[in-house]
């Protein structure tokens, strides 16, 4: 009796220990936009210079990005897994936006950016070097509309999730999931938010991240 008094004890103990460590992997939530400033963050050009033409305010605790040319506001904060949490409000179409994950800073900008682009939103293309998902072609676009139904609501704020961990990378508009793919050029890197140079003001807030 007295042993299997024991490994019931021990069983426990185990478990314990397992469950503080599986919590132990995921950090707090970080706020990368403190609702009141641009701290920590920079504007850059296609070029990868510091952009000046960019017209980038705070207001009412809203980020809104207004320029005549492709310009990426970059964190400061690099990061390799993370989940991270951004809802974005686009003006009347045209438009052309995106979140970039596991960015670099150079003569180009290379990274992942999640399309913020109609029912394209959601998706993944590697700047630099072309899509991850869909794919380019009639096939991979059919089964990401098929997936991604009407997710993205234009006019409304929403709200992108993008999880990645090791070479696996996901993605969520609105609660609904638009991608689970494996792609591993890119491993870490700086949060960004993109003006694309079209149309009116781009509008971003609640941006929060936790490493995994």
């Amino acid at each position: 009796m007295c042993t299997i008094k024991y490994a019931i004890a021990v069983l426990m103990i185990a478990a314990s220990i397992a469950g503080c460590t599986s919590t132990g992997k995921t950090s707090e939530w970080i706020q990368l936009f403190d609702g009141k400033t641009m701290n920590g963050w920079k504007a850059l050009d296609r070029k990868g210079n510091i952009d000046t033409n960019a017209d980038i305010k705070v207001v009412g605790g809203i980020i809104e990005i207004r320029a005549t040319s492709n310009v990426w506001v970059l964190n400061e904060k690099k990061f390799k897994d993370f989940e991270l949490v951004v809802e974005a409000l686009m003006p009347e179409p045209p438009y052309n936006s995106g979140i970039g994950f596991r960015c670099t800073e150079g003569s180009r900008q290379l990274g992942y950016q999640c399309e913020i682009a109609g029912q394209k939103s959601g998706s993944i293309y590697a700047i630099g070097s072309g899509w991850v998902w869909p794919t380019d072609d009639k096939t991979g676009m059919d089964a990401y509309f098929k997936r991604a139904g009407n997710c993205y609501k234009e006019g409304e704020w929403n709200t992108f999730k993008i999880r990645c961990e090791g070479s696996r990378i996901q993605t969520w508009v609105n609660g609904k999931q638009t991608v689970d793919t494996i792609h591993d050029v890119f491993t870490e890197g700086s949060v960004a938010i993109q003006h694309h140079g079209k149309g009116d003001a781009y509008k971003f807030r609640k941006i929060q991240i936790r490493a995994l």
